[in-house]
């Protein structure tokens, strides 16, 4: 049975970090940036940001960059840290980074005030808020 290792997954996603948008859309990049702040850490946290990394990449069918980067025959053939997600919750947020709407002109922020916070959707427009550069 092969296993991905924490490192493996974020070594993947940052080397096609240049693909993301075309790979992901502007709100999944947005999200894979959220997810690799968190992924870098250590403990629970980082372990759930690699998951929803893994399931980011799935969902947008942009497995095989992850799968050419690791160089390895079949990535989902493995176990994994993979956990299913219920609804359209965003994307793990980095405590002390502020988030906008994507929406030129929206002038919705928000902070998080502690560790594996979502970024919610934006109430005017549904798109997920990204992270301030």
């Amino acid at each position: 049975m092969t296993m991905f290792s924490k490192e493996d997954v974020l070594r993947a996603v940052l080397t096609a970090r240049l693909q993301w948008r075309g790979l992901l859309g502007d709100d999944g990049a947005a999200a894979a940036e959220s997810l690799v702040a968190v992924a870098q850490g250590g403990g629970d946290q980082a372990r759930r940001a690699v998951n929803l990394l893994l399931d980011l990449f799935e969902r947008h069918d942009a497995v095989d960059a992850l799968r050419e980067q690791i160089d390895m025959a079949e990535l989902g053939g493995g176990e994994r840290l993979y956990e299913g997600l219920a609804g359209r919750m965003g994307p793990v947020a980095a405590p002390g980074v502020t988030y906008r709407c994507p929406v030129a002109g929206c002038h919705v922020t928000w902070t998080p005030q502690m560790a594996g916070q979502r970024a919610p959707r934006c109430p005017e427009h549904d798109r997920i808020l990204q992270p301030v550069p």
